[in-house]
């Protein structure tokens, strides 16, 4: 976790000259790693991850909705014959409980300072730790699943044909569920466009 934290640190500089923002990262890395908590530097790590930028966050949607956005959005090739959301609760009983030698997840929470893709796409974020003989890592959330508990951590999948893509995308682009609301970039914009006068309306 804390190799992380010093990349992010070196990335900070060019993200910061190209973008005119500006992140308030200690040098020092301090964190409790023990302590279920968002990690150090954790606005400037939602950023780097709306970007692209490879993470051990995982973004989830508040919204039903947006997840079924970004399931369907992608969805074109006539290869794939389904699309899924997942669902997850992370303290189905209320609480949850485990060794901090297993993979655990932890949540985060939306409030933060960050991109407003953030808030457009009502995100909430998710990481997964352990501890090894090296320290604390950050490791797959799968492995925390393969644990199957029951009372905790509850991933659900929903499966929807693809055939029910063009359904999908209507009734969210009536709700104003698109590309373009969610990225607000000009790529998004283009990307809206070309749904809205090529996929919606056949030449």
């Amino acid at each position: 976790m804390e190799d992380y934290y010093r990349v992010m640190l070196g990335v900070r500089p060019a993200v910061e000259s190209f973008t005119d923002k500006s992140w308030d990262l200690s040098h020092e890395y301090s964190m409790d790693e023990s302590f279920p908590q968002a990690p150090q530097g954790y606005d400037f790590m939602v950023y780097l991850r709306h970007h692209g930028f490879p993470s051990p966050l995982l973004d989830w949607s508040r919204s039903p909705y947006v997840a079924a956005f970004f399931a369907s959005h992608a969805a074109q090739c006539e290869d794939e014959a389904n699309v899924a959301i997942y669902s997850f609760v992370e303290y189905y009983e209320g609480s949850k409980a485990g060794s901090v030698d297993e993979a655990t997840i932890v949540g985060c929470g939306p409030y933060i300072t960050t991109h407003k893709r953030h808030f457009s796409q009502q995100s909430e974020y998710k990481y997964c730790k352990k501890r090894t003989r090296e320290g604390y890592v950050y490791c797959s959330h799968e492995e925390a699943f393969l644990r199957n508990d029951s009372d905790q951590d509850v991933l659900t999948k929903f499966i929807i044909p693809r055939t029910e893509r063009s359904k999908v995308m209507e009734r969210l682009y009536l709700m104003n569920i698109t590309a373009y609301s969610l990225f607000g970039s000009e790529e998004s914009l283009l990307s809206t466009l070309a749904y809205q006068e090529i996929e919606k309306r056949p030449l």
